[in-house]
């Protein structure tokens, strides 16, 4: 070996150093790209996933869909305290049904008018529940 080879051979520590350094770094961009990808994509498939855990929510309410994308929560959590609420302010907001015997259906008042027939089809418990109007039609003649 000539004196010219054996020095292209020689390093020393801090030029090895060096090129280690070097070579880890090219070896770590390639990974931080191949995590920063990774990550991403982990990201958007959580998106994914939340959005339909929170249609699937929406959907076993009972409301519309389309209040999806009204509800802010950042969890499952408060998707579901906030389906929660709204789910009671519209039961709060139905009207109360209309009563039996309003103005548009006004109760029967009106006396009951027995005949002999069907003063004969009654049973005691009838005749008891009825007993003066079943005793005013006896008395009218029937």
């Amino acid at each position: 070996m000539t004196e010219e080879e054996s020095n292209k051979l020689t390093f020393t520590q801090e030029k090895l150093d060096s090129i280690i350094e070097e070579r880890l770094m090219r070896e770590r961009d390639k990974h931080t790209e191949t995590i920063s990808t990774l990550t991403a994509d982990n990201t958007a498939l959580k998106d994914k996933l939340a959005k339909i855990e929170i249609d699937s929510l929406v959907k076993e309410s009972g409301l519309p869909v389309e209040w999806t994308q009204k509800l802010s929560g950042k969890s499952i959590d408060e998707v579901k305290a906030e389906i929660e609420t709204i789910k009671a302010l519209v039961e709060k907001s139905k009207p109360a049904p209309e009563p039996i015997g309003s103005d548009s259906n006004p109760p029967n008042t009106k006396p009951a008018i027995f005949t002999r027939e069907s003063i004969r089809r009654m049973s005691p418990t009838e005749i008891n529940d009825n007993w003066d109007a079943v005793q005013k039609a006896l008395k009218s003649g029937i």
